[in-house]
């Protein structure tokens, strides 16, 4: 109830709080395995906002869209001078990348 509360989650019905608390409870059992003394695991693991969500929601959350517009072309030349090394690229510029969200 603190994640709900802490997050904004809510639900419409009961199945869908049983379906998002079973979410929870996975990313809970691997947060415990991944911080656990010999883990052997290199990082922490903490909840966050997407701990009820499955793997196939989060990737779709995350994943960029591959837009093609008129700068394509313009694009791909830069990407060809940075690939032969001959200038620098602020991507965020170009649109190509946005900035750090979660």
């Amino acid at each position: 109830m603190n994640y709900i509360s802490h997050h904004g989650r809510s639900f419409g019905t009961q199945e869908e709080f049983k379906f998002r608390f079973e979410q929870w409870m996975a990313t809970d059992k691997f947060v415990k395995e991944v911080n656990a003394a010999n883990s052997g695991y290199t990082h922490k693991a903490a909840h966050n906002k997407f701990s009820d969500r499955t793997r196939e929601e989060y990737t779709k959350l995350l994943s960029s869209k591959n837009v093609r517009g008129e700068e394509e072309n313009a694009n791909e030349a830069v990407v060809e001078d940075v690939v032969n090394n001959t200038t620098a690229v602020d991507w965020r510029e170009l649109g190509c990348v946005s900035p750090v969200k979660d």
